[in-house]
């Protein structure tokens, strides 16, 4: 067997300069490697369907890996300085919210700041793949005056050390307008996230999921849960309305404290003042599906489906699928500063089943609170406060914690740190038709302006196959008090 997964690997090498692979549909990189780069946004959808055969035609590595042969898998990363609610977002939040889902536009809470992007986006692309792929990564460094490395966090890079990305330890930093590449095979299996490891970089934006899936048949947890999909990812990042070059090494009259000033759920939340006014940014969205259809089968056509995932009102037709419980990576751990926060799905639980990509006694919270530490939900928090996750009215069973199985076991909420990998399981089957729920992180940090520092994304129940946009739960935005730490 340990013979078999060294030739796959090997055989997965050896196609890298072979020139043996998949049909090129995108180029932003190495032409030797042009037919094996992968998407950019493979967290929307539309690669949820995919079974493993139709991925490995086109030459998508992001697929349900039963009976998947080992594939490289290449990303180009341009590593660049942006901005927040730029050029490329319109008048996304004056009078054309439209213009929020543009090519490039990066919305983040809505306060108009200097960032630094991966592929003009935030978070950067989700690097999704089978046990045992190859993965190659283009890192070209195009940040203004900076270095920069790229750490894999909770891979043990046992047989590729110096591909680990920690600066003056295993690799020089990559210098501005230089490239480096990053090759590794994809193991061990599990829930990861990648990000800078220079400075706060992270928190700036420099950071991405990373998920690496075993077959079904060998999960352990594969009867706790229905689908895990490529959507099924959220990360949370604490956040700041300055360059934190801006705030660190600290001030002494101004914005002081080592707290964030809110978080961002997948890259998004809408950031309100302590007086009431809003900056009309777009929450995430989720979507859970009615099986309306299904009239043959009463015991179905109640049962829900979620799928995570940023909804895009111009994106493509919603698909509706046959299952029940979803499994979810919450990626927390990118998170910098001292703040520990909650996550919460309004109205949902979450089930817990891996942290920092190793397998958990399955658990189910109402929230999950993370904070700073080396750790599906994914903490890609950085300072040192923990924090809650809820998804209100729905249970988490939680079954793997940083990449390791966990017994099962339920939990109303969920504390998480930076850092932090956490599988849990969620069951949609909670609301009716058109509902919305808030999914909350809470920061479990002291208030700031009297305020407990939060963020919401939607979770929304369609009704009659029809998403609507921005179904924002009826009632007032949560204040951040709402909910307590709970079980």
């Amino acid at each position: 067997m340990v013979c078999q997964k060294l030739l796959a690997i090997f055989i997965a090498c050896w196609r890298i300069d072979s020139g043996l692979g998949a049909d090129p549909n995108r180029f932003d990189g190495d032409p030797l490697l042009r037919q094996y780069l992968q998407p950019n946004h493979i967290t929307n959808g539309e690669y949820d369907s995919l079974t493993t055969k139709e991925a490995e035609s086109r030459g998508i590595c992001t697929r349900p890996c039963d009976g998947a042969t080992p594939m490289v898998c290449y990303y180009h990363f341009t590593l660049e300085n942006y901005a927040t609610v730029g050029p490329a977002c319109g008048n996304c939040t004056i009078n054309a919210p439209g213009d929020c889902n543009n090519k490039q536009c990066v919305t983040a809470d809505g306060f108009e700041r200097a960032v630094l992007t991966i592929n003009r986006q935030i978070p950067g692309p989700s690097i999704q793949v089978c046990l045992y792929d190859t993965v190659v990564v283009d890192v070209h460094n195009k940040m203004m005056g900076k270095t920069v490395t790229l750490h894999w966090h909770g891979l043990y890079q046992r047989y590729t050390p110096f591909m680990d990305g920690v600066q003056f330890v295993t690799q020089c930093p990559i210098l501005h307008n230089t490239k480096f590449r990053y090759k590794f095979p994809a193991v061990p299996d599990g829930t990861f996230f990648y990000h800078s490891h220079i400075a706060l970089q992270k928190m700036d934006g420099i950071e991405g999921s990373f998920i690496i899936r075993e077959p079904r048949s060998i999960d352990k947890t594969a009867p706790l849960w229905d689908y895990d999909l490529p959507s099924h990812v959220i990360i949370i990042t604490d956040w700041l309305h300055d360059m934190t070059d801006e705030k660190y090494p600290g001030f002494l009259r101004t914005n002081t404290g080592n707290f964030p000033e809110t978080y961002l759920i997948n890259g998004k939340n809408n950031y309100v003042y302590p007086n009431g006014t809003s900056l009309n940014a777009p929450y995430t969205q989720f979507n859970a599906f009615l099986l309306y259809k299904l009239e043959f089968c009463p015991v179905i056509r109640d049962r829900l489906v979620l799928k995570i995932e940023p909804f895009y009102a111009k994106g493509p037709a919603p698909l509706i699928l046959p299952f029940l419980d979803f499994r979810q990576k919450l990626i927390i751990g990118g998170s910098c500063l001292a703040c520990p926060y909650l996550v919460t799905f309004d109205r949902h639980k979450m089930l817990l089943i891996a942290t920092d990509g190793t397998y958990a006694e399955p658990e189910e919270y109402d929230t999950i609170t993370m904070v700073a530490a080396l750790k599906k939900l994914i903490g890609g928090s950085c300072l040192a406060c923990p924090y809650l996750v809820t998804f209100d009215r729905h249970k988490m069973l939680l079954i793997a914690t940083d990449g390791t199985y966990a017994e099962p076991e339920e939990y109303d909420t969920i504390t998480m740190v930076a850092g932090d990998r956490m599988d849990v399981v969620i069951n949609a089957s909670v609301g009716n038709p058109g509902d919305s729920f808030w999914v909350q992180v809470k920061s479990v940090c002291p208030l700031i302006n009297n305020t407990n520092i939060h963020a919401e994304a939607i979770l929304h129940y369609v009704a009659d196959g029809k998403p609507r946009y921005q179904a924002t739960p009826g009632g007032q935005r949560p204040d951040g008090n709402t909910y307590q730490r709970g079980k």
